[in-house]
């Protein structure tokens, strides 16, 4: 090889796995909220039709109506309205930001909002696939960071090159942007997560506003049972006077960190 290629393909070779370590600098908690509420809304102009009418407008949905009678309930059903309403959507405003550019925003702006329901159900099924695969290879599962330290990224490295891994974290941080948004069975999914593996090692204070939070919407779960005398035990009646105020307005300030990694 001629010397200069020679140069170039290791100047290359060194660069890339600093480009994606950089990308997965990305990965915490706190980088993942003040993206998600500082992201544009380019659909804000856009009066929203209704679900049964973006179905309708949807390619195929009546397709795809007929062989779930057949099949009947699969995990991937959520994740299909989903895609569908979205497809609906773009027919009838061929106008609007279009779904390579704009399926961020759509999800932040329009799913996670209009049809939370949705999200929580296609983000349970991926929970479900994640933790099976990941129990089955014997794989660890290095916890989420509420703040990354850019020195230090080799649990970031290890779940990017871990498929089941890198899926469990984007369904994990759904479940902590659903919560922060006040979606109170998200809440309850989160610390039942929390509960089944290390991938949120949730810090007290948020563990019992998710207690409350849950609690309030009258959802019920063996999990809170046991959590409540727990939690109640471990914080001050002053945190715990606080906490409740916050859950009852479901405003958890975005300053405190959820987790304790």
């Amino acid at each position: 090889m001629h010397p200069a290629l020679r140069l170039a393909a290791t100047l290359i070779s060194m660069f890339l796995p600093s480009v994606s370590s950089s990308s997965q600098a990305h990965a915490d908690i706190d980088w993942m909220l003040k993206h998600r509420t500082e992201f544009p809304n380019p659909f804000k102009d856009y009066a929203l039709p209704t679900r049964e009418t973006m179905l309708a407008n949807a390619r195929a949905w009546d397709i795809t109506l007929r062989y779930r009678r057949l099949t009947g309930p699969q995990p991937h059903d959520c994740a299909q309205e989903l895609f569908a309403m979205e497809e609906g959507f773009h027919a009838i405003f061929p106008d609007a930001p279009k779904r390579t550019h704009a399926s961020i925003a759509w999800s932040i702006h329009i799913a996670a909002v209009h049809y939370p329901e949705l999200v929580l159900c296609e983000t349970l099924a991926s929970v479900e696939d994640c933790l099976r695969k990941i129990a089955e290879a014997n794989h660890r599962v290095p916890p989420l960071e509420q703040r990354s330290d850019p020195w230090n990224y080799e649990a970031r490295q290890y779940r990017w090159k871990i498929p089941p891994l890198r899926r469990l974290e984007y369904a994990t941080k759904d479940l902590i942007w659903l919560s922060y948004r006040g979606y109170r069975p998200a809440m309850l999914e989160l610390l039942k997560l929390a509960d089944r593996s290390p991938i949120v090692r949730l810090t007290t204070r948020f563990k019992y506003y998710l207690l409350v939070s849950a609690t309030k919407a009258d959802l019920k779960h063996p999990l809170l049972d046991d959590l409540q005398p727990k939690l109640t035990k471990m914080l001050p009646d002053p945190d715990i006077a606080e906490l409740e105020n916050m859950a009852e307005t479901s405003s958890w300030p975005i300053s405190e960190r959820m987790v304790i990694d």
